[in-house]
């Protein structure tokens, strides 16, 4: 049942790719380079099968009706292939494949009646004429949509498919699932999925509507608020943005447009309601925000306007208009601080780059213009002395005066008298920052890539390393009170409960990509999303953000267990630092009492070392391992298998020892 497999002798090197059972006596595998085999002695012996197609062919999956009628679907470039065998996959047959039909029935898409599809990734037969197929998107006008399952009904001559609605790339590298006679779901990449009620013919979305958050404020009482950008068919076309409001603690959202006053209390009339909702929100005291974003006006085509919204984004009244566009960033209600960057040539073909600063200490009706050289450590440039490299990824403000901005090359500046002057920090570290934040007027932290947690306690004149115990890149960081804290890595999340000093992984579930931004709200519970952000140089449009909550704090420090404190799941994660030299820390989570077991095993299968072998009561652990065996003699360089044993749970994971 899958319990225990043996490795079986295939005498193929290429990839395999779709297997399938021949009724109830047979097994057929296929893979790249047209390789067909079958056997029909539980995979004692297998045989190669000739196809006779072209050479390069990748036969990615394989479907048997009964023992005797099947197909295989495949292709190669932008070039599907599809064989039938009647004979139980002795010889098989290629299909001619002579049309396509996509229509796209979405109030903001394209009709493509005739797209170029590439090669068959995954197939299904209801009977002998009747079949779904999911074929990979070769067309810029329906390159959205990933992978594309469409039906036929003469045997896979012709392929047909209706849309309704539209997500982006919702299927990726998907696959469909056969539900019953007529249900079928197609899931993707990231988490998306769209179903079908009469076997693949039309496809309906169950969320149609992709969202890229660029914030997320936390409120009271359950508000949270985000502002969203979508993306349908690339920046050209089909762009628009617009809110989304959370009153249940981030378990249902709706979207919204709030209102828009001028300085008068009168509605600011717009015939793109959509453009409302270009810009970030700014600063949050759990009833006030502060919003610049672009508002169209005739006289002011592409000036910016600051908003105040004392409801919690439902209405925001005009501050002022007309702002230049680099002042975007709100310290107090009447203070505004912007930044962007200029290049000067020096002499001939040597440049000299700095910051300019916009600062507003009458909410934006006034704007004072400072510039900064040689503050930003390690600039490089391209050539034509271009940038290459310098980018701010992140401010804190903690005072009406006292800031600080973090980017790339582990540069870290500071200002004293609101960004009229700023000056180079010293990191102590090359890599890129992408947060900071301060739990009080002396203790502050910054993260950066390759595990960077960096701390101050004297006000970010010094800054000091941590002990992150991790390498993966760290995005964000939040803390709830003076000691918990969390940071966002590309991969999952750790906590701290000692100010910072020393940090644990929290093991999730599944992952979702980078963690972009940690809030909590006045409840102590906490939340963070997640960018599954796709390349645009990819010709792949959008993204997808997740939002995960951690309501009443996962870890339980400082609270009275309770059953929603404990873990719900078993869990073993990645051992820390891996590869490793004198030793390494493994970390698990174990969700009710109960004998727990964690042994270190070799690749022959003999045991090395028992870590822990008694009773554990439910919650998260870590154990060091030094590289030794039970006998305490060092173990050799190579790969080995930890193995955690829960009552009938259980875990492995490789680790690589270097020597």
């Amino acid at each position: 049942g899958g319990a225990h497999w043996d490795l079986q002798t295939s005498n193929k090197i290429e990839n395999l790719l779709g297997i399938d059972f021949i009724g109830t006596g047979g097994v057929c595998v296929v893979g790249d380079y047209e390789t067909v085999l079958i056997t029909n002695d539980d995979g004692q012996t297998w045989r190669p099968i000739p196809s006779e197609t072209h050479s390069l062919n990748a036969f990615n999956d394989v479907y048997f009706l009964d023992d005797r009628y099947g197909w295989i679907g495949g292709g190669w470039g932008s070039e599907a292939v599809l064989l039938q065998t009647e004979d139980s996959g002795e010889t098989w047959i290629e299909r001619d494949v002579t049309s396509y039909e996509f229509k796209d029935y979405n109030s903001y898409g394209q009709v493509d009646d005739n797209p170029n599809l590439g090669s068959l990734q995954q197939i299904y037969f209801y009977d002998r004429t009747t079949a779904i197929g999911l074929f990979e998107s070769d067309s810029r006008e329906i390159s959205q949509y990933g992978n594309i399952a469409m039906n036929t009904e003469d045997g896979g001559e012709s392929w047909f498919v209706m849309v309704h609605g539209s997500n982006e790339d919702y299927a990726g590298k998907g696959r469909f699932s056969i539900l019953d006679e007529n249900n079928v779901i197609c899931t993707g990449y990231y988490g998306d999925f769209c179903f079908s009620e009469n076997r693949g013919k039309e496809w309906y979305y169950a969320d149609d509507r992709p969202r890229w958050w660029t914030d997320l404020v936390v409120g009271k009482n359950g508000q949270l608020l985000t502002s969203q950008y979508c993306n349908r068919y690339g920046w050209e076309e089909g762009d628009f943005t617009g809110y989304l409001r959370s009153s249940d603690y981030g378990s249902t959202w709706r979207e919204y447009l709030p209102r828009y006053l001028d300085k008068n209390g009168q509605p600011i009339p717009n015939d793109n309601p959509f453009l409302f909702g270009f810009g970030d929100f700014i600063s949050n005291n759990r009833d006030t925000l502060w919003l610049v974003q672009f508002i169209p006006r005739d006289e002011e085509p592409m000036s910016l306007t600051a908003f105040i919204s004392t409801d919690f984004g439902l209405t925001y009244k005009e501050i002022r208009r007309g702002l230049n566009g680099h002042v975007n960033r709100f310290l107090t209600p009447d203070t505004m601080i912007g930044y962007t960057t200029y290049q000067i040539e020096i002499s001939m073909g040597n440049f000299d780059t700095g910051f300019e600063f916009y600062c507003s200490f009458d909410g934006g009706e006034t704007v004072h213009t400072y510039k900064s050289r040689n503050i930003w450590n390690k600039l490089t440039f391209t050539m034509w002395g271009m940038i290459q490299k310098l980018e701010i990824n992140a401010h804190y403000f903690l005072n009406g005066h006292k800031g600080f901005i973090v980017g790339s090359d582990g540069n870290i500046i500071g200002t004293d008298d609101t960004g009229q002057s700023w000056t180079n920090i010293y990191s102590g570290v090359v890599e890129d920052l992408w947060d900071i934040t301060f739990i009080d007027e002396k203790t502050g932290f910054v993260v950066g890539d390759f595990g960077r947690i960096l701390k101050t306690v004297d006000g970010g004149k010094i800054w000091y390393k941590t002990n992150s115990r991790t390498q993966e890149d760290i995005f964000c960081i939040g803390f709830l009170n003076d000691r918990e804290g969390w940071v966002g890595t590309e991969n999952g999340l750790r906590y701290t409960t000692d100010a910072g000093e020393t940090w644990n992984g929290v093991p999730l579930r599944y992952s979702h990509g980078p963690l972009r931004k940690i809030a909590f709200d006045d409840q102590g519970n906490s939340y963070a999303y997640t960018d599954q952000f796709s390349s645009f140089e990819e010709n792949l449009p959008g993204s997808y953000d997740h939002l995960l909550r951690m309501l009443n704090n996962p870890t339980g420090v400082q609270k009275r267990a309770s059953e929603s404190d404990k873990p719900y799941t078993m869990l073993l994660s990645q051992n820390y630092p891996n590869p490793f030299n004198s030793s390494t820390q493994i970390e698990y989570v174990i969700p009710q009492p109960a004998l727990v077991s964690l042994q270190i095993y070799n690749l022959q299968g003999q045991l090395v070392t028992t870590l822990v072998n008694e009773t554990k009561e439910s919650g998260y652990f870590s154990v060091t391992w030094n590289g030794c065996s039970d006998s305490g003699t060092p173990v050799s360089t190579g790969v080995y298998i930890y193995h955690l044993q829960c009552n009938d749970q259980i875990k492995t994971r490789k680790l690589l020892l270097l020597k």
